[in-house]
């Protein structure tokens, strides 16, 4: 018997999850919240929770529109990314296809050897793959009465799947989980009371469709004639809650509530069908998580020359009244920082340049690296990062890269991108009133950012 039956029971499955839609843990013993992180965030350390000024405010802070001076408009993005461990085990399956499909009629030394090369290395792997679109999505500047608005239509697939000895032939276990998000959010921006700066609060109300599938302890044998077994099917309607406070217009602190009060999710039952034993309905509940960020436009580099605002840096902290964990206060203020800190906390930076975006940062302690690409309607971006799947921090790594491609304009249309105009303007105005015998002065190195190529609305 020979064919790629391992491969095609793996394109079977990832081919599934892109025509589902979002990412949610292997894991059902409890929901998992609805969060969608695209490139940007995910290159910054997923740390984006008092930053926001985006479409990723669905997920990271409602409130964060009420930084926008004008309109984002996104036609389509497709984001497509995976684990270094995916790599890795489709090579070995790759080149070991023909003795994987014929196990059983290997003789017994090639048994062993494959055996302990899947023991000791494949096994240890978790290969992961996503798929991603934000099929439109729109985030408004002020309209009637200084409210910001913001609706899309977006999702994401998450396939895994592992490769181990059983008694009699090697074993596959495989997931493919998918949600898709419809959010509407409203944010509106007063003078803050009784303190310094302003105050923003957004609420996004939405629905949520959530599919899963899975199959464990599935052998090589049966993989010839696989059949995907029908997705459990939920859906739910829920609210997120934002708060954003502007102490000056150059820092932002963040608060964001996910799943305010709890969101109910709703399982169909499934009959049986094509041998797949029926399920029935079940009703579960997404817990609230409380996260809080900082981010800041500083106006230097830690006092070693002007950043002409191109740079902005942002902290996080996720969960921090997590029911099964400890983050902040473990043992009140004896001790600040709980033995979860680690694995909740995430820190990130952008650089703007012209029309490239530098981003870096850590990822519950993980480095990361983004670079995005934004010229005229059309965005590329990039990022590396880690994922801790262990219950500490470094106890399991999962290395991802991910990219997309998107359809967009109006992404410049941010205080902060008002703060480098006003800063070019400011500069170029007092090279005009130098003196003259300055002009004979060999000329220094700009500081300012060149024009964005998206950004054509003249002042």
């Amino acid at each position: 018997m020979k064919g790629a039956i391992y491969m095609h029971s793996v394109k079977k499955t990832l081919a599934a999850g892109l025509m589902a839609a979002i990412t949610v843990q292997t894991s059902w013993a409890a929901e998992s919240p609805t969060v969608i992180e695209f490139v940007r965030p995910l290159g910054m350390g997923g740390a984006f929770t008092a930053l926001s000024d985006d479409k990723n405010a669905f997920t990271y802070n409602p409130a964060g529109m009420v930084q926008r001076t004008g309109g984002e408009v996104t036609i389509f993005e497709i984001v497509a990314g995976g684990s270094e461990d995916l790599k890795e085990a489709y090579e070995f399956i790759d080149e070991n296809n023909d003795e994987l499909t014929d196990f059983d009629t290997l003789p017994a030394p090639e048994q062993v050897r494959l055996a302990n090369e899947i023991q000791n290395k494949i096994a240890r792997l978790r290969p992961h793959a996503y798929f991603g679109a934000d099929v439109a999505s729109y985030v408004s500047g002020p309209l009637f009465k200084g409210v910001h608005l913001g609706f899309g239509l977006m999702g994401l697939a998450d396939a895994r799947f592992r490769l181990y000895n059983g008694a009699v032939a090697p074993l596959i276990d495989y997931s493919i989980n998918s949600d898709v998000l419809l959010p509407v959010s409203l944010a509106k921006r007063w003078n803050a009371p009784l303190v310094p700066g302003k105050i923003g609060v957004g609420v996004t109300g939405k629905y949520i469709k959530r599919s899963q599938v899975s199959e464990s302890r599935l052998s090589v044998f049966e993989l010839d004639d696989i059949e995907v077994p029908p997705m459990t099917e939920g859906s739910a309607i829920g609210s997120d809650l934002g708060f954003l406070y502007q102490p000056s217009g150059r820092w932002n602190v963040g608060l964001m509530v996910r799943d305010f009060l709890g969101t109910k999710m709703k399982f169909d039952a499934r009959e049986a069908e094509d041998g797949f034993a029926a399920k029935e309905s079940r009703d579960t509940v997404i817990r609230p998580r409380t996260n809080i960020g900082v981010s800041v436009v500083p106006k230097s580099y830690f006092g070693l020359g002007h950043t002409s605002d191109r740079l902005t840096l942002s902290a996080d902290v996720r969960d921090i009244f997590g029911k099964d964990t400890h983050v902040l206060f473990q043992d009140g203020f004896r001790r600040p920082l709980g033995d979860d800190f680690a694995t909740n906390f995430h820190m990130g930076a952008e650089f703007r340049y012209w029309f490239l975006r530098l981003r870096g940062g850590a990822y519950q302690g993980y480095p990361t690296f983004g670079l995005g690409i934004d010229i005229p309607l059309i965005k590329i971006d990039y990022a590396f990062f880690s994922r801790e799947l262990g219950a500490r921090a470094g106890d399991i790594q999962e290395k991802n890269h991910v990219v997309s491609l998107a359809l967009r304009f109006g992404s410049g249309k941010t205080e902060a991108r008002e703060r480098i105009k006003k800063s070019q303007e400011l500069r170029k105005g007092v090279k005009a009133d130098a003196p003259a015998e300055a002009e004979t002065a060999k000329p220094e190195e700009p500081e300012t950012e060149k024009p964005t190529l998206g950004d054509t609305k003249k002042k």
